[in-house]
């Protein structure tokens, strides 16, 4: 979207998200009700729109929260993410030329992705498959190491052992939280978190898993993995 020169693009705002490798973009339907210069009230308008035209939840938009801080209070908003598609069926039955410049602003974006060949795409789809399956099988060796360092300890392992050692590589990835990083991405679903992740993300996370099963080997404790798994995912993808 960075090579896209639009002034509309300072009032329209238009995010990325991956899906499975994939890119899909999305606006603020709250940006698009104010472009649009609809005398409505947004939260009638976008719900009278969603159920006439039939828009699906978790496919055409997705629903968030967002708190404002207001001289009597916090007030918590609702937002909706929508898809491009949606975007242009919105700003196209609002029947005026502020909807006539967001569609035609929106089409342009959707050309700008589309200039990036079927093969690539294809490629890249094939690369993310790819890193995918190669973090469940470094997934699975890291939790056999860690059933078997607690085994040793004779300790008993739960699931709730094996998410946390999940949410240390997510981290690790992240370089902050899951849930931070969800809310900075706007990712409001309840899938897998890592089905978000790119192709690179992906493949630091195999390295770690990987790396944190040797480490389980070694009976190092979780404060010391941490701590070495960093430096080692710096030594490898940073330092490089």
């Amino acid at each position: 979207m960075n090579s896209l020169t639009n002034p509309l693009q300072s009032f329209l705002p238009v995010t990325q998200d991956y899906h499975q490798g994939i890119a899909v973009q999305y606006v603020n339907a709250r940006d698009l009700h104010s472009f649009l210069e609809s005398k409505r009230d947004f939260s009638n308008w976008i719900k009278e729109r969603i159920k006439q035209y039939e828009f699906k939840k978790g496919k055409d938009y997705h629903l968030l929260t967002k708190k404002v801080e207001q001289v009597s209070g916090a007030k918590t908003l609702k937002e909706y993410k929508i898809t491009l598609s949606m975007a242009k069926e919105l700003a196209m039955v609002e029947r005026n030329k502020q909807g006539k410049l967001a569609r035609q602003y929106f089409i342009q974006c959707e050309e700008a992705l589309s200039q990036i060949s079927p093969s690539t795409t294809e490629e890249l789809r094939k690369q993310w498959l790819i890193e995918r399956q190669a973090t469940k099988t470094a997934y699975q060796r890291m939790c056999e190491a860690l059933y078997k360092h607690r085994q040793r300890q004779g300790k008993i392992t739960n699931p709730c052992h094996y998410s946390n050692e999940a949410n240390l590589i997510n981290r690790i990835v992240l370089d902050m939280s899951p849930v931070k990083w969800k809310q900075a991405n706007n990712i409001t679903d309840d899938k897998d978190l890592r089905s978000h992740f790119n192709a690179e993300q992906l493949s630091k996370v195999e390295y770690l898993e990987n790396a944190n099963g040797f480490l389980l080997d070694d009976n190092q404790p979780f404060d010391v993995r941490k701590a070495k798994l960093k430096a080692m995912l710096n030594n490898r993808f940073i330092g490089a």
